[in-house]
């Protein structure tokens, strides 16, 4: 069900797929509507397929399906400035990009599970994907290969998220810390600090303010931090 905030309406997915769109659903990633009254968004399931669903208020709704994966999906994203584009990775050790109607477009090997994936509204050519082994890689989808790498020192790896202030910054969840790096000066943290005893699961950069990110840790508890003040000077 998704409700359209405009109109104040509920929109229900009438389909036979529907019961199987959300059982064992390991992650959801909603994609910017490209017209009034549209909504675009993929749901990665249990069943190791990628389910991109279009749907408008007139109950026209259609769903494709993407596959290829050969383990469990754990992150989905879409690139901005395309026709529907997204990239996922997963416990197969793979990076797949996918085009709107599910047509696997391409196909990076990982050296560990992909544990999550995000691309840059500023930088929607390159994709950045954290490895559970602490590894951060980055590829350009135009050169189709790996441009450069992060390393974070220590496992497991949980998320990464890109500075959407400042396309310079990473931040990784790693072990029980959360880590920033800056690409343009070192493949090493710059700054690391102990944020979940139980271990640190999720970050994420603030959208409006670069100076704030969020955390989430194993046992469901969630923190806010200021990043350092050496993150300001740059």
């Amino acid at each position: 069900m998704v409700k359209n905030l405009n109109g104040g309406q509920y929109l229900i997915f009438k389909m036979v797929s529907v019961s199987h769109l959300y059982h064992g659903v390991q992650e959801t990633t909603f994609m910017t509507r490209e017209k009034e009254d549209f909504i675009r968004f993929a749901i990665g399931g249990s069943d190791k397929k990628i389910k991109i669903v279009s749907a408008n208020l007139k109950g026209d709704n259609t769903c494709q399906i993407c596959e290829g994966h050969t383990d469990f999906i754990n992150s989905i994203a879409y690139i901005p400035d395309t026709a529907g584009e997204l990239v996922s990775t997963g416990d197969d050790n793979t990076l797949r990009l996918w085009n709107k109607e599910g047509e696997q477009q391409g196909c990076f090997q990982l050296s560990a599970p992909g544990m999550s994936v995000c691309v840059h509204e500023r930088e929607p050519g390159k994709v950045i994907v954290a490895q559970k082994n602490g590894i951060i890689k980055i590829f350009s989808l135009a050169l189709q290969r790996q441009i450069m790498s992060l390393d974070c020192c220590q496992a497991p790896l949980m998320s990464a998220d890109w500075s959407y202030m400042n396309e310079d910054f990473v931040v990784a969840a790693c072990g029980t810390e959360w880590l920033i790096f800056q690409m343009s000066r070192s493949s090493q943290p710059l700054e690391r600090r102990q944020a979940h005893t139980e271990g640190c699961k999720h970050v994420k950069w603030a959208r409006n303010q670069q100076t704030l990110l969020a955390t989430s840790g194993d046992q469901e508890d969630k923190s806010k931090y200021s990043v350092p003040d050496i993150i300001r000077c740059h």
